[in-house]
Order: structure tokens, then C-alpha cells, then sequence
């Protein structure tokens, strides 16, 4: 594994593990995968920390100094390359970036889109097709998709809101590879690519399956940019090759734990250099507790930054809705919009747009409880009199909406949520140009404010006598009227002559005299008030009483013929029911800001936050790592286009030691405790009611886990679509089974009722035992089995589909700390030699692979974060075999 004298050997690209200054490839073999998901000459942190602690703990089994010159190399080489300094600053969090370039200089991929990485690429551009097939550009990269239809959002590995997928049969890169389709679209894609390139077909030729598609679709492709990411360059791999954003560094959340121990070895060993990795350690351990607070625990919706476009905090959604129920794609671009670099307020320049019917800015990103004595405040302007409306949205999928009107300069309102009004079912016409005026009345938009000092927009409308009039058909809302519920008015008026008419479903004007109203409330009117007016257009005999099987068809403001001066009416809202207030205990998930005009206009919005709101209990948490941490130097970072993207919780990165180590056993509780309940599910979902294995992903409430599923609930699926892999399985009881070692070892009994570091052993305890269970009993009826099931898919059994050797290493050190912790010593036993002999019969003993544990040594098939675990397994193994 250390043969490699240098970077890279140009020769043999792909037979070395380690490079001269001690990245660790990822891979060895040529790997097909999701559409060239990363090059093949990659080092990612897994392989960097897994190699350099097996180092560390050979060093331990074995006392071979090469050993710790090995550990010492590679934990110096992910110090340099990986890190964002060699050593933690004096003051903040330490990150580090997941992939790293191992190789020889390779392309970018693009084109790169300015407004966020999320959106790189060619995405569903229109290209035409004869008989089943495409030229793209000559330095294609990849092809995505082919479809017809609409994304669900602008990214190359979108799924579909509407249409269809259409199957590929391959495509040529630049370099005259073929790539053909095996399966999946989007996200799970895959695509094998021939051995050696060819010649025969151009570069950037696209073939369909179906070789009778003719005319126009829409294909996501990437290109080759002559942009290069140079030897042990930190990149980005999502959704393109990519160089990285000033500071960005984005970091699996398994890789933190696997530092951690890493650093906690090295300063035990390598005791000339012990101060140093202490405070690596420490660090590391400072960055864990960061990585397990959840994002949706902010109270702010948006912030003030001088980082990045508008979409820097957090996640933020900029559309518009247009005619033809069709919204503008995000980031839309048509309009300006950004930051203003000294102050951090975020703008939006709209032009005037005649099909615009709203613009709206959203953030699904909250997890925050509230009550109704709390206030929101916003910092926000328009350049002209507009209203803004602020929705929040809450886990029952209830809408509250609150209106008001900014000034030209940017304020701090502060809208309290009392006045908040449930809007959900509501139907709502906001007056303007969808109104109608006869006679001699007039109609302007004002901005004015109310008895109760509150700016709002309305429309002010001068009735000079009995045969002026105003008014405004349903039809013009922008939701679906019902008929069965009373009329609702905001408006302000000091007349007592104003006349309120409506034209019933059959065409009946009814009528009612409006009251005064100084201050914009909420005015019910119900039918049961309204009387038949004295002007009718229908010759049929008069009703008893309103038709309110269907809307209502107008609402009109008329003054009786007896008065003689004109009378003033300020309407600012009409409404086909009462809303409700907002509830007393509502769970807030969403805040949008919302504009319905379509002039000309330029918002600008600074922080805004929810004032006092407290964040929403999550099951097992604090505790629970979600899948991702990011940050983009000044705080956790958007997820290309925008947002703090952190993922599900991954079962298989669940690590329940670094909360032992900060001696926070309530954390190492709710951890374990979510794990215990995901191997219930598994056993729940399972045909063979399976007792021992997880159920791979758990979703809480924030809106990057429920982009896989409904939240509080674990699911066979995530944003890893390798989620069926038994690493996750074997990850998991490993590090339990670590976790309950220790906690033994440190004397702490099992005791489900005891204190949290008691409880939690039990819990560990309960845990280990069951997979272990299922481990032993697995064996007992496979003993020809030659590797253990890889493949955890939902409601059927485990499969043994490939050889794994890194999962029999993870299985190995998990029955060896069972064993330690008090496991029955017999079964303990007879596994651990099974495994261990398992193991060895994959070690390959001649040719270029020799010493090597591969299933397929002539494909030189072999990992760097194998080598770690099978080392690492080993280690454990000559360490604790002789303990129970």
C-alpha cells in the first residue's frame, strides 16, 4: 500500500492506493458509477482518515515503527489537503473538505451557472432528435437525462414534476468513451462505460433505445471546460466536477467521527507530536457537537449578509407567479437581484411584467413553535406603495398571513402574530386593476395608515352619487370562491351611506348598509343581513333568500339616491370567509414574503426572524448527526444555489462515542435511542419479521430530510441512493459495539432505568447484542458462505450480492468488542473466528495485488477505505482476540 514513490505514476494511473505524499485513492479499479460522479483518481476524507487510523491501530497491535511513520504520513497528508489549515485556528470551528484530487489534473465540468452550483449544467435543453438520435457538443461530458415535461427543480439530476423520462442507450464523452444506460433516471442514474475508447462513433453522439424518437426533447448534459482542478486540489463532485466557493468545505458527517478517532489515537502513540493532535482532537470534537445541531432550529427566515447572492441564508426560493398557472423558474432571469455589499440587504429589481400576478420569496428551512403574543420582525422596502405580504406555514399545512406596506427606505416592522389570520381555505381578492368603476366615481392605490398607526396599501374610491359605483367580479381572485360562507371586508370608511351589494349565484342583488370602520378590522357580513335591493335585472319571482350554492358573481359599493355629497371608501382586502386566527401552539415550517404587484419594483428585505420563537422538539435530538455539514467561511454554507443543507439521518453514520468522549451521555441516549427504533422498523417492515439490521434513514422535521419523505419516519431511501448498502448495516453495529466496549471497560453497568450513561450502555448493550444475534444465526445457516449479505433492501431478506471483504472487517471488530463487553463468550467466539477466516480467504498472494484483500485482483478491484477497515479489523483483532 505505500509503494508508490510518487504523486501519481502517468504510466499506471490505476494501480496505486497511496500517492507519494500520502493521499489515499479512493479506488483503485476503474469504477463505473452515477453518470461519472467523481474521477477515478479521487482521495476522499472516508479513505484518508480509515487508512491512516488502521496505521494508528496496527501501530498499537504491532509496535512497528513503520507502522506510525505510515499513520503519521497519511494523518500529516489529510492535514495539508483536506483541512482548512494543518491546525485548528485559535478561535472557531476547524473544517475540512470531503474529496481531494489524487490524480493527474483533470477538466471541470459546466457550464457553471453564477447564481449557485446547484444549477450547473446543460439542464433540459431543448435538442432535436432523427430516428432516436442526438449530436451534442464534441467535449460532452455527460448525459443525464432525456425527457419532456418539467423539472422539479433546475439541476441535471432533478426528477420530474410532469412528463416522462426517456430511456438512453448511450452516449460518447469527449475522449471517445461509450457510456451506456443500466438504469435509473436522475439522481439514480447509472451508466457503465466501455474498457478502452473508441473512435468509430463522434465524441458527443446521444443514442435513445428507442431509435423511432423523432423532433424535439430535453436533455441535462454537462461539458468539459478547459479548467483544470491540478493534483490534491480540493473539489466538488456535486452536481458537477467543480473548483470550490472562497472557504467553502463540505463534509460528511461519518468523516468527523472517523477524525475524531484518528486524532484520539495519534496523541496516545505518537507521543514526540502528542500536544499537536491533541488539539486536532479537540477541534474535532468541537466541530461534532456543530455538526449535530439542526439548521431548522434558527428563528431567523433570512438574514442580512454580505456573503454570496441573495440566497445565502438559509434556503430561499425567488419565483414569481405568472399567467397560465406557470411560475418563473428559480433563480428566475428576468429580474436583478443580490446584496448590497455594505450593508448585507438583499434587493430584488422587478420590471414591470403584465403576466406576473406574484412575486414571492420563500424559505422552507424553519422548525420553530410560536404563540400568538410573539412578534415578527422584518426589515424590508419598495421602492413604490406596495403591499407585502408575510405567510407563515405550519406543520398542519395552515397558512397565516399578515399585510402591511414598507416604506421607499429600508425599516424594521414589527407584526405581531395575534393579528396573524389563517388563510389556508380562504379565498381573497386584493383590489387594483381588476376592478371595475362607473358613473362619475374615481379609483386610486393609496398608501395610508390606519387608526392603529398601521401602513397598508388600499384602493380609495370617491362615489360622487346614487349612479356612480365600483366594484370587482370574484373571478378576478386568485384562489376558487365558495358560495355557503358570509362575506368578509377590510376597508375604512367614516361614511354611514356607503351601500354593500352583491349579485348572487342567480343573479339577485342583494344589499346591506356598510358600518364606519376607522382601523382596516376584519368585517363579517353574513347572508342572513342582506336584503333584496331595489334594482334587479331578473324577471323570475323574488327569492327568500340569497342563492349561495355557487360563488357569488360581484361585489359592488353604491351610496342611496337621498345623499348628496360623495362619500369615500378605502378598501383593502375582500375575502369569501372569516379566516381564523392564527393557533395558539402552531408549529412554524415555512415563511414566504409575498408581493401581488406587477409594476415596475425593487424589494429589498434585511433580516427577518420570528421574535422569541422557540425551536420545535425533535425526536432524538440533540444527538442525531445528520448526513452533511457545510460551511462557506463565516458560518454553515449554502447548498449551491442556496440553503443549509444537512441531509436525513444515515443510521450507518450514527456514532455514539464522541458523545462518550465529551462525556454527554443524554446525547449518546437520544443516538441510540433512534438507532434501536430503526432496527424496529426494520423488523416491523421485514417479511421475515428480521430482528438485528436498520432500516437505513430516518427523516426529521427540517425541509432537506423531507425532501426523501415525511418527516419522523424512517424509510429504505435518502439522498445517498447506495442506501441499501451493507456498509451502513455493519458501519452501525460497529460503532455501537464500540461504543459499549468502552462504556464497559470504563465500568459503567447496563441498567435501563439508571442514569443517562447507564441508560445508554443498556441501550448500546440491546442494540449490539440484537444484530449480533442476527449475525450469529445468519452463519449458522450459511456456513459455506464465503462473505456476508451486502444488499439491505426493504420487506425482504439481507442478499450476499458482491464480496465485501471491508464488511466482514467492520462485522469482525463489532463481534470482538460485543465479545469484550460481556456477549455471550461461546457464540462470540466461534464468530469472530469465522469472520477472521472469512476475511483471509479473500487475501491475494501473488501478482501486482499480493497482500491486497480483493474479490477481483486481475481488475485491481480495491479500496482505500477497504484497506482501513481490513487493517483497522486486524489490529482489533491481534488487540482484544485474547480478552474474552
Amino acid at each position: 500500500m505505500t509503494a508508490s514513490p510518487a504523486p501519481f505514476i502517468p504510466d499506471h494511473p490505476d494501480i496505486y492506493l497511496l500517492s507519494g505524499d500520502g493521499l489515499v485513492r479512493n479506488n483503485m479499479h476503474v469504477e463505473d458509477g452515477r453518470a461519472g460522479y467523481l474521477p477515478n483518481d479521487t482521495s476522499t476524507s472516508e479513505s484518508q482518515a480509515l487508512l491512516a487510523r488502521g496505521y494508528a491501530r496496527y501501530y498499537l497491535a504491532s509496535g512497528d515503527i513503520k507502522a506510525l511513520n505510515n499513520a503519521r504520513k497519511l494523518a500529516d497528508a489529510a492535514l495539508s489537503y483536506f483541512f482548512a489549515g494543518k491546525t485548528p485556528p485559535a478561535s472557531g470551528l476547524w473544517y475540512h473538505h470531503w474529496v481531494v484530487n489524487a490524480g493527474q489534473g483533470f477538466n471541470v465540468k459546466g457550464p457553471s451557472n453564477p447564481n449557485g452550483h446547484a444549477y450547473d449544467g446543460n439542464v433540459g435543453e431543448t435538442v432535436t432528435f432523427k430516428d432516436g438520435k442526438a449530436q451534442l457538443p464534441a467535449s460532452l461530458a455527460n448525459v443525464y437525462n432525456v425527457f419532456q415535461g418539467e423539472l422539479s427543480w433546475q439541476n441535471v439530476y432533478a426528477d420530474l414534476s410532469k412528463g416522462q423520462f426517456f430511456d438512453i442507450d448511450y452516449f460518447v464523452d469527449r475522449d471517445g468513451y461509450i457510456f451506456r444506460w443500466q438504469s435509473g433516471y436522475a439522481a439514480d442514474v447509472v451508466f457503465t462505460s466501455e474498457a478502452q475508447p473508441q473512435t468509430a462513433i463522434p465524441a458527443g453522439c446521444l443514442q435513445m433505445k428507442n431509435t423511432a424518437l423523432n423532433g424535439q426533447y430535453q436533455v441535462s448534459y454537462s461539458l468539459y471546460q478547459e479548467d483544470t482542478i491540478p493534483y490534491a486540489s480540493q473539489f466538488e463532485g456535486w452536481p458537477m466536477w467543480r473548483h470550490l466557493m472562497p472557504d467553502e468545505q463540505v463534509m460528511a458527517g461519518d468523516a468527523i467521527h472517523w477524525f475524531i478517532d484518528l486524532f484520539y489515537l495519534m496523541q496516545a502513540i505518537d507521543t514526540d507530536n502528542s500536544a499537536k493532535w491533541e488539539s486536532c482532537y479537540q477541534a474535532m470534537l468541537a466541530l461534532w457537537q456543530e455538526a449535530c445541531v439542526l439548521t431548522s432550529s434558527e428563528t431567523c427566515f433570512f438574514k442580512r449578509s454580505t456573503i454570496g447572492t441573495y440566497d445565502s441564508w438559509p434556503l430561499t426560493y425567488f419565483y414569481a407567479y405568472a399567467d397560465g398557472n406557470i411560475s418563473y423558474t428559480p433563480p428566475t432571469d428576468y429580474c436583478r437581484y443580490g446584496r448590497d455589499k455594505t450593508s448585507g440587504v438583499a434587493y430584488f429589481d422587478l420590471p414591470e411584467d403584465s403576466h406576473r400576478l406574484g412575486w414571492v420569496f420563500q424559505n422552507d428551512a424553519l422548525n420553530l413553535g410560536i404563540t400568538p403574543d410573539l412578534n415578527v420582525a422584518v426589515e424590508a422596502a419598495a421602492s413604490r406603495s406596495t403591499n407585502l405580504a408575510v405567510i407563515l406555514s405550519d406543520d398542519q399545512k395552515r397558512q397565516y398571513k399578515y399585510n402591511f406596506c414598507p416604506d421607499t427606505t429600508v425599516q424594521s416592522y414589527s407584526l405581531p402574530l395575534q393579528q396573524f389570520m389563517d388563510y389556508t381555505d380562504v379565498a381573497e381578492w386584493v383590489p387594483g386593476n381588476t376592478d371595475f368603476v362607473y358613473g362619475t366615481a374615481t379609483a386610486t392605490t393609496e398608501r395610508l395608515t390606519t387608526a392603529e398607526g398601521r401602513a397598508v396599501m388600499a384602493r380609495h374610491y370617491v362615489l360622487s352619487d346614487s349612479s356612480a359605483g365600483v366594484g370587482f367580479a370574484t373571478a378576478a381572485s386568485n384562489q376558487t370562491w365558495s358560495g355557503a360562507e358570509a362575506l368578509t371586508l377590510s376597508y375604512i370608511t367614516d361614511s354611514s351611506h356607503i351601500i354593500l351589494v352583491v349579485v348572487d349565484n342567480s343573479g339577485w342583488h342583494w344589499q346591506v348598509t356598510l358600518p364606519a370602520n376607522a382601523d382596516a378590522t376584519l368585517q363579517s357580513f353574513p347572508w342572513a343581513n342582506f336584503v333584496l335591493a331595489g334594482y334587479q335585472t331578473n324577471k323570475a319571482p323574488f327569492p327568500d333568500k340569497p342563492d349561495s350554492t355557487a360563488p357569488i358573481k360581484t361585489v359592488q359599493f353604491q351610496i342611496a339616491s337621498d345623499v348628496k355629497t360623495p362619500q369615500t371608501l378605502y378598501l383593502v382586502a375582500a375575502y369569501n370567509k372569516m379566516p381564523a386566527k392564527i393557533a395558539d401552539q402552531a408549529k412554524i415550517i415555512s415563511a414566504r414574503v409575498f408581493s401581488s404587484c406587477a409594476d415596475a419594483v425593487t424589494i429589498q428585505i434585511g433580516n427577518a426572524s420570528i421574535e422569541r420563537a422557540t425551536t420545535i422538539r425533535q425526536p432524538y435530538s440533540p444527538g442525531l448527526l445528520p448526513f452533511q455539514h457545510a460551511t462557506i467561511g463565516s458560518g454553515r454554507s449554502p447548498s449551491g444555489g442556496g440553503g443549509l443543507w444537512q441531509g436525513p439521518a444515515y443510521i450507518g453514520y450514527q456514532n455514539p462515542v464522541p458523545w462518550m468522549l465529551l462525556n454527554r451521555h443524554d446525547e449518546a441516549c437520544n443516538m441510540l435511542q433512534l438507532m434501536q427504533d430503526s432496527q424496529k422498523h426494520y423488523t416491523a417492515q421485514n417479511q421475515a419479521a428480521l430482528t438485528g439490521p436498520f432500516t437505513p434513514c430516518y427523516i426529521f422535521a427540517q425541509w432537506d430530510a423531507e425532501q426523501y419523505g415525511a418527516p419522523y419516519n424512517f424509510i429504505f431511501g435518502g439522498p445517498d441512493p447506495n442506501w441499501g448498502w451493507g456498509g451502513f448495516q455493519y458501519r452501525a453495529f460497529h460503532n455501537v459495539a464500540d461504543y459499549w466496549a468502552r462504556m464497559t471497560s470504563a465500568s459503567v453497568i447496563a441498567k435501563a432505568d439508571g442514569n443517562s450513561a447507564q441508560k445508554a450502555t443498556a441501550l448500546a448493550k440491546d442494540i449490539a447484542s440484537s444484530f449480533m444475534d442476527w449475525l450469529v444465526d445468519w452463519l449458522d445457516s450459511n456456513p459455506e458462505a464465503r462473505s456476508l449479505p451486502a444488499l439491505f433492501l426493504s420487506s425482504q431478506a439481507p442478499e450476499v450480492k458482491g464480496d465485501n471483504p471491508d464488511q466482514t472487517a467492520l462485522a469482525l471488530k463489532g463481534a470482538l468488542w460485543c465479545g469484550q463487553a460481556g456477549y455471550d463468550k461461546t457464540k462470540a467466539e466461534k464468530t469472530v473466528e469465522r469472520l477472521y477466516a472469512m476475511l483471509q480467504d479473500f487475501q491475494i498472494s501473488d501478482g501486482d495485488m499480493a497482500g491486497s484483500y480483493s474479490p477481483q485482483p486481475e481488475e485491481h478491484r480495491f479500496y482505500g477505505f477497504w484497506a482501513g477497515e481490513i487493517l483497522d479489523a486486524l489490529s482489533v483483532y491481534a488487540l482484544a482476540r485474547a480478552s474474552f
